[in-house]
C-alpha cells in the first residue's frame, strides 16, 4: 500500500502537465474534429471574377448582358481601350477578363453570329473559359427567345434569369462507397491519441523515473512488504493512473458528442483507445529506463510522440501521405491506431468487429508489450552493471 500511495503522490505533482494536455485536447482537438466533420468535398464554386467591359453598342441586349454579369461577377469600366494595355492588364491579373461589345453587337446577335462580342482572357484560364461559356449561353438564350416570338426586352429578361440560375452550382466527388468522410468522433478520437501518448509518456515516465532513483528503491526495499506485493502495488498504481488519464479524455468525448449520429460506435473507439494506452505505458517504460531525469523524459516524449503523430496519420491524413512515408509508418504503433479509427469510421456499427479490427488492436498491444519488455531489459542491465 505504501508503494501504491507513493506513486499516486508522484502523479499528483504532475497535475499541471495533465491539465495543459487536457486543455489542448479539449480545445484544439474538438475544434479540429468539428471543422473537418463540417468541411464539404466541394471541387467547384462559381467565382466572382473581375470583368472589364467596354460597351460601344449601348443596346438593350448589351445592357442586359452587363446587368446579368453584375449579379454574379464584379463588372468594371477600364481606364483605357487600347488592346495592348488591356491584354497586359489581363496577363498581370489586374482584370480576370475583358469583354468588348462593338457598335453592331445587337445586330450581330440577332443575326445569330457566334463571334458578336470580343474578349481577352488569361491563356488557358478555367475561369476565363467559364466566363466565355456563360456569355455564349446568355446570347444563345436571347436568340432562342427572339426566335420564339418574344420581344428584345423579354428575351433579355429571360436569358438573364437563366444565367443567374445556372450560377448556383455546387459539385461533389462521391466515391462508389461512402468512405473516408471524417466524422466528429473519428476526428476527436484521432487527436486524443496525441494527448494520451503525451500524458502517458511524460507522467508515467516521470513516475517510473522517480521510483527508479537508487534512494527511493532502497527505502521501498527495507519496507516490510514482500517483493511480489511491492511489484503488484507498483504496476497496479501505474495502471490506475493510466486508466484515470485515459478515462478523463474519454469522458470529455462522451459529453461533447452527445446526440452525434455515430454515438453507437463509441465502444469501438474506446477499445482502440485502450489499445494505444497499453502502448503508451510500454513506451513510457522504455523512456524511463533510458533516463530518470524529468527534463530528458519530457524532451524524448515530445520528440517521439510528435514525430509519430505526423508520420502515422494523426495530424496528416493517411490518404495524402506518400508511399515511402507509409512504409515507415507501418513500424510505428500510432499508425495502427489511426488505421483502427479509419476502419471504425468507414464501417457500420454491426460491421466493425472483425478480424481486421482485432488485428489493429492486437498490433498496438504487441507494440506496448514489446516496448515494456525492452524497458525492463534496459533497466535490469543498468541495475546489473550499476549504471
Amino acid at each position: 500500500m505504501t508503494v501504491f500511495k507513493t506513486i499516486l503522490k508522484i502523479a499528483k505533482r504532475d497535475w499541471m502537465t495533465i491539465l495543459v494536455y487536457f486543455i489542448v485536447f479539449a480545445c484544439f482537438g474538438s475544434l479540429s474534429a468539428r471543422g473537418n466533420a463540417q468541411k464539404e468535398n466541394e471541387t467547384y464554386q462559381d467565382e466572382r471574377m473581375e470583368v472589364a467591359v467596354i460597351d460601344h453598342s449601348r443596346s438593350t441586349i448589351s445592357k442586359g448582358l452587363i446587368q446579368s454579369l453584375r449579379k454574379t461577377d464584379k463588372v468594371l469600366t477600364p481606364n483605357t481601350e487600347d488592346l495592348t494595355e488591356l491584354n497586359d492588364d489581363v496577363r498581370f491579373d489586374i482584370y480576370d477578363y475583358v469583354l468588348i461589345l462593338p457598335e453592331d453587337f445587337e445586330e450581330e446577335v440577332k443575326a445569330g453570329k457566334k463571334d458578336a462580342a470580343e474578349y481577352l482572357s488569361g491563356g488557358e484560364s478555367i475561369c476565363g473559359h467559364l466566363m466565355t461559356e456563360k456569355i455564349r449561353l446568355y446570347l444563345q438564350d436571347v436568340v432562342l427567345y427572339l426566335k420564339s416570338g418574344y420581344s428584345t426586352q423579354e428575351a433579355v429578361k429571360g436569358a438573364g434569369e437563366a444565367i443567374l440560375a445556372s450560377s448556383h452550382v455546387k459539385s461533389e466527388i462521391l466515391s462508389e462507397v461512402k468512405t473516408g468522410e471524417s466524422t466528429y468522433l473519428s476526428g476527436i478520437f484521432r487527436f486524443s491519441s496525441y494527448a494520451l501518448m503525451m500524458l502517458l509518456t511524460e507522467v508515467i515516465g516521470t513516475i517510473l523515473g522517480n521510483i527508479r532513483h537508487s534512494d527511493v528503491r532502497r527505502r521501498i526495499a527495507v519496507s516490510g512488504t514482500s517483493f511480489r506485493k511491492r511489484n503488484i502495488a507498483f504496476y497496479g498504481a501505474v495502471l490506475v493512473v493510466s486508466v484515470l488519464m485515459t478515462g478523463l479524455l474519454i469522458a470529455f468525448v462522451l459529453l461533447a458528442s452527445i446526440g452525434d449520429p455515430e454515438y453507437g460506435k463509441i465502444p469501438y473507439y474506446i477499445l482502440n483507445e485502450v489499445a494505444i494506452m497499453v502502448c503508451g505505458i510500454g513506451i513510457a517504460t522504455t523512456i524511463s529506463s533510458i533516463t530518470t531525469d524529468s527534463s530528458l523524459i519530457s524532451m524524448i516524449s515530445n520528440t517521439a510522440v510528435l514525430s509519430m503523430s505526423f508520420l502515422c496519420g494523426i495530424f496528416v491524413p493517411l490518404e495524402v501521405m506518400s508511399q515511402k512515408v507509409l512504409v515507415v509508418s507501418h513500424f510505428l504503433p500510432m499508425y495502427w491506431f489511426a488505421k483502427g479509427i479509419q476502419y471504425i469510421n468507414d464501417h457500420g456499427v454491426d460491421a466493425v468487429m472483425s478480424s481486421t479490427f482485432y488485428s489493429y488492436l492486437g498490433i498496438q498491444v504487441l507494440f506496448g508489450v514489446g516496448f515494456f519488455m525492452i524497458g525492463l531489459i534496459i533497466f535490469k542491465k543498468k541495475e546489473l552493471y550499476a549504471v
